[in-house]
């Protein structure tokens, strides 16, 4: 695959630059090599993105466990809360006791974390991200809800796609490879699932998952 075949080449980059940072260089010349050691980070961004889509499409079926979502969800909420510091506060709320799910844990992992990165990405510094679990009579809903700098209109009815426009830089500089949040939908779609998104400019943003809902264990 094309993907794997890149990696040499920006190895070999990374292997340049470290090698001129051995030497002593001018501050021009230490700007460069962080550009280059920049640029390598987000091109192997790119291309694992890139291999995990091929890899999604290629499962016919991911492996699902049936899953309680209240502790799932909220493990992983406190782990956000613990390795960003409290940068932005990531709320779990439950509107449901025990509810279940067939997920795949290390793909919906994925999801779960996909959105709350956004989500805290395009909040201000002390807002808060609100995940809301619900259920409504056969089917599991789970929100991510910020209250930050929100999606413009003309972008909301790309922002599933490759590369969209859609993927822009956050209010700390935190880049985006544009791929994130189609690896979102596709795995949600392999999940029989769908994910649909409301944004108003400038007070934040909503992305909905609805999933089947299953029988407890």
């Amino acid at each position: 695959m094309v993907a794997h075949d890149l990696r040499n080449p920006i190895g070999a980059v990374e292997s340049i630059a470290m090698m001129m940072e051995l030497d002593e260089v001018d501050e021009d010349t230490q700007d460069n090599i962080n550009m280059m050691k920049a640029s390598c980070v987000k091109a192997r961004s790119i291309i694992d993105d890139l291999l995990e889509a091929a890899k999604n499409e290629n499962i016919a079926v991911f492996l699902t466990q049936n899953t309680e979502l209240n502790q799932w969800l909220n493990n992983i909420v406190s782990q956000w809360n613990l390795q960003q510091g409290n940068k932005v506060n990531v709320l779990f709320i439950s509107h449901t006791a025990a509810v279940n799910a067939h997920i795949n844990h290390e793909k919906f992992h994925r999801v779960i974390d996909n959105l709350i990165s956004n989500a805290v990405k395009f909040s201000k510094d002390r807002d808060r991200v609100d995940i809301r679990l619900a259920k409504q009579t056969d089917v599991v809903t789970i929100e991510v809800q910020d209250y930050g700098m929100g999606i413009p209109a003309d972008m909301l009815p790309e922002i599933f796609n490759r590369f969209s426009k859609a993927g822009r830089t956050g209010l700390r500089g935190e880049k985006s490879t544009g791929l994130g949040l189609s690896i979102v939908r596709q795995i949600i779609e392999k999940h029989n699932g769908i994910i649909t998104v409301t944004s108003t400019e400038g007070q934040g943003s909503t992305f909905r998952i609805t999933l089947p809902a299953t029988n407890p264990f």
